[in-house]
């Protein structure tokens, strides 16, 4: 069964986001969280997305992004193939690191937007790895303030 075509123009604003093949943890220890963040800010720097919120969990990560020119597979694939291969070599292991391709969905109108900030954002306090989301180091909430 194919799958169906990603969504994806130019100027569109999406919650995305992937998560470690079987659950598994891929963000250990300070300089995974680094890296995968460093990833992402080469892409905004290319002008691929803009980035409105994220969250790096250990298993998973989640971002709302506006898609600038329509190429977010490209800037996915600058993120994560990458960050695979920096996880691989330094746990010297291979393998698959993520549970598959990206998942994505349109953000269709502002409140649903403003919703996908507020989930994002609490997404580590509701897990137990901060008493806010403010406190995350590894979120966008921190710097709403």
């Amino acid at each position: 069964m194919t799958r169906p075509p990603r969504i994806d123009k130019q100027g569109l604003n999406l919650h995305l986001g992937n998560g470690g093949v079987g659950g598994r943890t891929i963000h250990e220890a300070l300089r995974d969280f680094r890296y995968l963040l460093s990833r992402i800010a080469k892409v905004v720097r290319a002008g691929l997305i803009e980035v409105h919120a994220f969250c790096i969990l250990g298993n998973h990560f989640h971002l709302l992004v506006r898609s600038v020119c329509g190429e977010l597979s490209t800037a996915m694939k600058l993120i994560q193939s990458p960050y695979a291969l920096y996880y691989n070599r330094t746990r010297q292991r291979r393998g698959p690191v993520y549970g598959g391709r990206f998942w994505s969905k349109v953000i269709q109108s502002y409140s649903y937007w403003h919703t996908v900030v507020r989930y994002i954002a609490q997404n580590p306090a509701d897990a137990g790895l901060a008493a806010t989301a403010a406190e995350y180091p590894f979120g966008s909430a921190r710097h709403y303030n």
